[in-house]
């Protein structure tokens, strides 16, 4: 959002008249950003270029992902793809445990190894088909996809 409103001041600034310009400094200086989270600090995603080279890649993942609760649990995944919504990055995968598509808080995958076995995505499997049931299922709008 930071990005966008300075983009957008900055084409105002280009293209407006000399009041205008004053104007749109003074409004520039009246708004301040601060992307960091109120409690702890931001986790480094120093997993996420090797996640990504495996869902461009298909290979089969092994992980260690750390709960939200906590413990820490060993898991055999399909990387379908990555959603990022606002700052945080998940990987969205078939968990061979539970035998369904998944979602994983990339900042809690503790460890992970990409192995040489390939697979396919389903046909017609849809990131933002999934994302939209999944997020609804989180805010409780239905029940049947647990999200991680």
């Amino acid at each position: 959002m930071a990005d966008k409103l300075s983009n957008t001041l900055l084409k105002l600034q280009s293209s407006g008249n000399e009041k205008n310009r004053y104007d749109l400094d003074r409004i520039k200086r009246s708004f301040y950003f601060d992307d960091t989270p109120w409690w702890g600090d931001r986790q480094p995603l120093k997993n996420i270029d090797g996640l990504i080279r495996a869902v461009f890649d298909a290979k089969v993942l092994e992980i260690t992902y750390k709960k939200y609760e906590g413990a820490a649990a060993a898991r055999r995944l399909h990387p379908y793809g990555i959603v990022v919504k606002r700052m945080d990055w998940y990987l969205i995968a078939y968990c061979e445990k539970s035998k369904d598509v998944r979602t994983f808080k990339c900042e809690r995958i503790l460890s992970y190894a990409a192995l040489e076995q390939t697979f396919s995505m389903p046909q017609g499997f849809s990131m933002e088909a999934y994302w939209n049931h999944s997020t609804g299922s989180f805010k409780g709008f239905c029940s049947e996809t647990e999200v991680y």
